[in-house]
C-alpha cells in the first residue's frame, strides 16, 4: 500500500512538470494589420493578426478563434479564424492568423482582440486585450458629376451628383467663366456662363462615415477662345504660350495644344511632317527653313465658332556668297517670311578684334522689305583693309 501511494505521487509530479513545458499559456497579440472595410460595406472583411511565437516546440490548441476573443463595434460580428503558419518579420518569427468579420454598415472606432489557449483542460487561458483602430474609408462607389460640357454666355445648365445613401453636406463651387446659380445643400445645382473661357464645377460632400469627398467636372463657357494654347516638346513640357508667330528648333518633334475640343487644324504646308495626335493637340516636325501655319485653326461648340492662325517657323539658315570678296559680300537666308526666323543682327568682325567693322540690324531691313532679291543681305567691303574677317549672327 505504501508503494502504491509513492507511485501516484511521482506520476503527479511528472505531469506537473510536463504541463509547464508544453503550455506557455495564451500567446500575446503583437500586431493587427489595418482594419478598414469601405464605408457602407457589410460583406465579410478579412484582416491579419500576428501572435508571439513560443520559445519551444509545443503542441496545444490555441488561437483567437471564437467570439469571446473579440470586442467589436456595434453591428460587427466575428465570422472565422484561419491559421496561416509562421511568418518572419525582420529577424523574428510570428504566428499569423487571418480573421474574418462581418462589419456593420457605417460603424468604426476601436476594436479589441485577445488570444485564447487550452492546456489540457476545458478552461481557456486568455492573453491581454490588444486594441486596434477600425476605419471606414470612402467606398469606391461611382459617384459621377454629370451636366453639360458647354454653357453659353447668359445660359445655364443643371449639374448633378449620383450620390449614394448617407451622402450629405453638399457644397458647390466654380470660378472663372462660370458661376453657381442656385442654393447649396443638395446633390444638384444650376450653373451659368458669364464669359468665354472654361472652369471646373466642383462639389464637396461627406459620406455616412464622415469622409470628405470631392468631384469635379471641366466645363467650357461661351464660344471657343483659342487664346490659352501652348506648345513644347514631350521632353521639356508643353508649357510655352502660343503667339501669332513662334520660332522653334528644326529637326525636333513639337506638340501644340489647345484647350478646346472639336478642332480643325488646317495645316497649310503639306510638306511638313505632322498629324493630329488627340482631341486637343497636333504634333509636327520642321526641317531647317520650314514654316507651318494653321490657316485657320477652327474650334466650334454649341455656342459658336472661333478661329486663329498660329505660325511655327524654324530659325533661318544662311550661306555667304562671293567669298573671298573684293567689293561685296552677300548673305542669303532661306526664310525671310518671318522676323522671328531671322537673326537680330549680323556683324562682320576683324580677325584681330572682336569689335564689328560692319553691322546690320535685321529688323530694319525686314520692316523696309529691303532684302536683296527677296532673301539677301549685302555688305559693301571695298573700303575694308585686305585681311581675314569673321561673320557673326546674333539671334533673338
Amino acid at each position: 500500500m505504501k508503494s502504491f501511494l509513492l507511485l501516484v505521487i511521482l506520476v503527479l509530479v511528472t505531469s506537473a512538470n510536463t504541463f509547464s513545458q508544453d503550455c506557455p499559456g495564451a500567446l500575446n497579440v503583437v500586431q493587427v494589420l489595418p482594419v478598414n472595410p469601405p464605408c457602407g460595406s457589410v460583406g465579410n472583411f478579412t484582416f491579419i493578426v500576428y501572435l508571439d511565437k513560443p520559445n519551444q516546440n509545443v503542441s496545444y490548441q490555441h488561437g483567437p478563434d471564437a467570439a469571446d476573443c473579440f470586442d467589436l463595434p456595434t453591428g460587427w460580428t466575428f465570422a472565422q479564424t484561419a491559421y496561416k503558419g509562421l511568418e518572419k518579420i525582420g529577424p523574428i518569427y510570428y504566428e499569423k492568423y487571418e480573421i474574418t468579420v462581418q462589419p456593420g454598415q457605417y460603424n468604426a472606432g476601436t476594436g479589441r482582440i485577445r488570444n485564447k489557449a487550452f492546456c489540457g483542460t476545458s478552461t481557456p487561458l486568455y492573453s491581454q486585450w490588444y486594441s486596434f483602430n477600425i476605419s471606414r474609408p470612402a467606398s469606391a462607389a461611382a459617384r459621377n458629376l454629370t451636366g453639360s460640357d458647354n454653357i453659353c454666355v447668359g445660359g445655364s445648365s443643371t449639374f448633378s451628383l449620383n450620390a449614394v445613401p448617407g451622402d450629405g453636406n453638399f457644397t458647390w463651387s466654380t470660378g472663372g467663366s462660370l458661376f453657381i446659380n442656385g442654393s447649396q445643400g443638395s446633390s444638384s445645382i444650376q450653373a451659368g456662363g458669364n464669359s468665354n473661357g472654361s472652369s471646373n464645377i466642383q462639389v464637396s460632400f461627406s459620406d455616412a462615415c464622415s469622409n470628405s469627398i470631392t468631384r469635379n467636372k471641366f466645363v467650357f463657357a461661351g464660344t471657343p477662345t483659342l487664346q490659352q494654347m501652348t506648345y513644347g516638346t514631350a521632353g521639356t513640357g508643353v508649357n510655352n504660350t502660343v503667339y501669332t508667330v513662334n520660332s522653334v528648333s528644326a529637326n525636333t518633334w513639337y506638340i501644340v495644344r489647345a484647350n478646346e475640343p472639336r478642332l480643325v487644324w488646317n495645316p497649310n504646308n503639306s510638306s511638313v511632317n505632322g498629324y493630329v495626335s488627340g482631341p486637343y493637340e497636333y504634333r509636327f516636325y520642321l526641317n531647317p527653313g520650314q514654316t507651318l501655319m494653321f490657316y485657320p485653326l477652327t474650334a466650334t461648340n454649341s455656342c459658336g465658332t472661333n478661329t486663329r492662325n498660329p505660325t511655327f517657323t524654324t530659325s533661318s539658315s544662311y550661306r555667304v556668297l562671293l567669298n573671298p570678296s573684293t567689293t561685296n559680300l552677300l548673305v542669303e537666308f532661306d526664310n525671310t517670311d518671318y522676323l522671328e526666323a531671322l537673326p537680330e543682327q549680323v556683324d562682320l568682325l576683324s580677325e584681330k578684334s572682336t569689335n564689328p567693322v560692319l553691322s546690320v540690324k535685321i529688323k530694319d531691313i525686314f520692316d523696309r522689305k529691303a532684302f536683296k532679291n527677296g532673301n539677301g543681305l549685302e555688305f559693301d567691303t571695298k573700303n575694308l583693309p585686305r585681311g581675314t574677317y569673321l561673320f557673326a549672327c546674333e539671334r533673338f
